[in-house]
């Protein structure tokens, strides 16, 4: 639903069943849950803030100032990580779902390219730089014939 945590509802539901954290919440930066909303709610001592986004970029820069307003009384409670879109093994579960479906259609990977697309925006010049970097991550492998990126909302364009 548009303006709820939706999804992230169920990540966070399976990060709690590792029992690995004391509590676990989802939230969002526009809509229900409100970010502000649920870090006033954790009880925690210390707080890990995980932006489910692709990138860092404007988006992730609102989150970080209104995550760390929302826990001005509580300092160094807040730890705040990089979005998911930026971590280095991300380019592995890419690169594997990829290759699964090329060999499920018949296609040879080597001789097969990958297209990875992101949303990007002009508004913010590191909105690409985290799909060039899985990008290159997955091109370092030669799995694949080539591997390039697109955009939703910048350019290259789709």
């Amino acid at each position: 639903m548009k303006g709820e945590a939706g999804g992230v509802h169920d990540h966070a539901a399976a990060i709690a069943s590792l029992g690995c954290f004391a509590e676990v919440a989802a939230c969002c930066l526009h809509g229900r849950p409100r970010l502000e909303d649920a870090l006033r709610r954790t009880a925690s001592g210390q707080t890990y803030l995980v932006p489910l986004l692709m990138a860092e970029g404007r988006t992730s820069e609102v989150l970080s100032a209104r995550a760390l307003a929302a826990t001005a009384a509580r300092p160094g409670s807040l730890k705040l990580c990089r979005p998911v879109g930026s971590h280095p093994a991300l380019a592995e579960l890419i690169a594997t779902a990829a290759l699964g479906t090329a060999r499920a259609q018949g296609w040879p990977p080597a001789r097969t390219g990958l297209l990875l697309v992101g949303h990007g925006t002009p508004r913010h010049a590191r909105s690409r730089h985290s799909l060039w970097r899985q990008a290159a991550r997955i091109a370092e492998t030669h799995d694949f014939a080539e591997v390039r990126t697109a955009f939703l909302d910048d350019t290259p364009s789709i």
